[in-house]
């Protein structure tokens, strides 16, 4: 089977596997442990210990509403981080009551519920189906049953804890909760068969590896997204079905199976940050409820672009906008949207490649200070190492995907595109490359390969050097680039 994290060119990084530890405290020293942490172990790390932090005495107040949980004694205080429980907990009723819950949600459990009756034993199978819930969630899998956790359960069971808001209303909260989001995408653990928000190309080559297990439709080169919730309305864009909750839909595109590309990613992902700001209850009323019938137009859309999603209007200037500041020390705050365009003839060489620049947020620094930045695919950067990837996807040689990209727009009467076999469907190189051989006098001269246009490869100080160059229409220019309006704005929601 192909690696469930092989994402653009197979080189994504390693990530610290650091074991969080609960908070007992938050007194002085706090946000330079805060700091500490997220530089050493990642947004990952910092979200698992504030989601089992102790809350606020407001926060304390509300409790569990489902009757499964409610009143429960050890689940209130869980509900509450007080604390939150985990593997080797006691608590029999309530680790049974969590189980039953767990089971009813259609998580197999053949251990604890082999009398028909859950355990109430908080083991292996129990912490592993705990991580799945979460994952399945969009919550960090650590095993850890606490606020966030006990409040879907409550939820599923009939309570009311998933509409609250899962974060503050301000920029600072709402740019963690992009950063958090974008790096648990890239997770190497979230990626399989049916799970995952993959390149349409790495699901393909994982379906030519292993068919059986990674299914595939022609149909999905223009997205995909779990069809329970979402039908396509265009090349990377989904429309909300009709009586599907909007809350329940966002969480199903971030976790899978969904193929998509990092524009896309990112739009998602800040449509998630209004729903976690809001809570779902809010976030439904406004795009969609459980049941709601309003027609086409009025249903949300997301994908590929901000216009018409829930997202359009909701969007500020960042300061980098207009003051980018130096090479590797952008003036960004975390969570901002950024771009890295690659040299503006990429498009040239690869007509059909993936890497003509990165839609990505800034996450975090590194242990040395450096900013470190994430889209889908690549994650963990320092704008050296954008850089880098740009540069050696540059290099790479033509592939299937672009000579089928020239083919298509160029030769699309030939018999050979009209009715495509296989090996064409399948982007074969050989095969594809034969037939641009074939009909290379239909392929404007910019884009042979002998045109002398554009040059086998080029250096990181020539993707940021380099004069602009217009394709289509489009003049680009290489390197970072502030995207204007690339921060939410909690204020307008």
């Amino acid at each position: 089977m192909a690696p469930a994290y092989d994402q653009r060119d197979r080189r994504r990084p390693g990530r610290s596997e650091a074991r969080d530890q609960p908070a007992e405290t938050a007194g002085p020293g706090a946000e330079q442990l805060l700091i500490g942490l997220q530089r050493s172990a990642g947004n990952h790390a910092v979200t698992g210990l504030l989601q089992r932090a102790p809350l606020t005495l407001a926060e304390k107040e509300q409790n569990l509403s489902s009757p499964r949980y409610a009143g429960d004694p050890v689940l209130e205080a869980a509900y509450d981080n007080s604390p939150a429980m985990h593997r080797g907990a006691p608590g029999h009723d309530a680790v049974g009551k969590v189980q039953r819950g767990l089971a009813d949600a259609g998580y197999d459990m053949p251990v604890s519920m082999a009398s028909g009756a859950p355990d109430g034993i908080f083991g292996r199978e129990t912490d592993q189906t705990v991580r799945a819930f979460q994952g399945d969630q969009t919550l960090k899998p650590d095993g850890y049953v606490g606020r966030q956790t006990m409040g879907r359960l409550d939820e599923l069971a009939g309570g009311g804890g998933g509409s609250k808001p899962e974060i503050e209303k301000t920029e600072e909260a709402a740019g963690q909760h992009v950063a958090e989001t974008m790096e648990r995408i890239n997770g190497r653990d979230t990626y399989g068969p049916d799970s995952g928000v993959w390149y349409d190309y790495n699901y393909h080559a994982a379906h030519l590896k292993d068919p059986a297990n990674y299914p595939w439709d022609e149909k999905w080169r223009e997205g995909h997204a779990d069809p329970v919730y979402w039908e396509n309305s265009g090349w990377m864009q989904w429309r909300l079905k009709p009586g599907k909750s909007a809350s329940a839909a966002i969480k199903a595109w971030l976790t899978g199976l969904t193929i998509a590309e990092c524009l896309a990613a990112i739009v998602v992902i800040e449509i998630d940050t209004m729903r976690a700001a809001l809570g779902d209850a809010e976030f439904d009323k406004r795009y969609g409820e459980e049941g709601d019938t309003r027609p086409e137009p009025s249903r949300m859309v997301v994908g590929a672009g901000v216009k018409g999603t829930p997202l359009e209007g909701h969007l500020k200037r960042s300061e980098a906008a207009t003051d980018p500041g130096p090479y590797g020390a952008r003036n960004i705050k975390i969570g901002d949207w950024v771009y890295f365009y690659n040299h503006p003839k990429y498009l040239l060489k690869h007509p059909g490649g993936a890497w003509q620049g990165e839609n990505a947020v800034y996450t975090n620094d590194d242990d040395a200070g450096r900013q470190l930045f994430t889209g889908l695919g690549a994650a963990g950067k320092t704008e050296d190492g954008m850089l880098a990837e740009m540069v050696g996807a540059y290099r790479g040689d033509r592939t299937g995907d672009d000579y089928v990209s020239l083919l298509n727009q160029y030769a699309s009467d030939a018999p050979e595109v009209a009715n495509p076999e296989a090996r064409y469907m399948n982007r074969d190189v050989d095969y594809t490359k034969s037939l641009y051989e074939k009909y290379i006098d239909r392929i404007p001269a910019i884009y042979r390969e002998d045109s002398g246009e554009f040059k086998d490869e080029y250096s990181g100080a020539e993707i940021l050097d380099d004069p602009p160059y217009e394709i289509n229409g489009r003049t680009r220019k290489g390197g970072f680039f502030a995207v204007a309006s690339s921060r939410l704005d909690p204020g307008t929601l």
